[in-house]
């Protein structure tokens, strides 16, 4: 039990930093934001300051910041009038702020480990949650017993990082490569939601395999 506080809680930080990196972002290239929210589902708590509504919601996945694409921008700018360099910079700045935080805890090396490493073990996970989830688990559970609570938030951090930079659409990963494609080619908002709703489906398949996972590591 131990362990999961410890990780839940850590899992939280991490949240909070991701989301403030991309909502600084956001303001510093002029954008436009309604809304700032750690985790998805319906509102816990919801606080409106200087036109900007901050929640806490129910469900402890994920994390978003959205961006006003119309009218309701008003001095600022709506997301589609922002390059799509900038753009890029800004779907990467969640991501870049768990790995600057990563990196003053591990140092460069560790950091790109354990990132690197997040990509093929998010995957071969979910592919298989009994055998290979289950056993990462174990892993991390050794890790997070043994280690200090910095070096578990540093842990944590890489490996959501390596988590949102999946090119998944609904992801950091999937928005900064369809900004690089519309340097080439502008994509339609109608095709932008399609794409973002398939990615949706994939990321929920991958959280629930990683449910079953857990529940498996749970019983052992």
């Amino acid at each position: 039990m131990h362990f999961l506080i410890v990780l839940f809680l850590s899992h939280v930080v991490v949240m909070f930093v991701h989301t403030a990196g991309l909502a600084i972002a956001g303001r510093m290239a002029g954008a436009s934001i309604s809304e700032v929210a750690i985790f998805t589902g319906p509102a816990i708590v919801k606080i409106e300051i200087y036109g900007i509504a901050y929640r806490l919601n129910l469900l402890p996945f994920g994390s978003y910041v959205k961006f006003d694409t119309d009218e309701r921008a008003g001095r600022r700018k709506r997301l589609d009038e922002i390059h799509p360099l900038i753009r890029v910079w800004i779907a990467a700045s969640g991501c870049l702020a768990l790995l600057l935080f990563t990196t003053v805890c591990f140092g460069p090396v560790a950091t790109l480990h354990h990132t690197l490493s997040g990509f093929s073990q998010i995957i071969t996970g979910a592919l298989s949650p009994i055998a290979i989830g289950t056993q990462l688990l174990q892993r991390l559970r050794q890790f997070v017993t043994t280690e200090s609570l910095i070096s578990t938030l540093a842990l944590v951090a890489s490996k959501e990082a390596a988590f949102n930079l999946l090119p998944l659409p609904a992801l950091n990963g999937g928005d900064i490569i369809l900004n690089l494609v519309s340097l080439v080619k502008p994509i339609s908002e109608s095709l932008r939601v399609k794409l973002t709703t398939a990615g949706m489906l994939v990321m929920l398949l991958l959280w629930l395999c990683w449910l079953i996972a857990l529940v498996a590591f749970l019983l052992k």
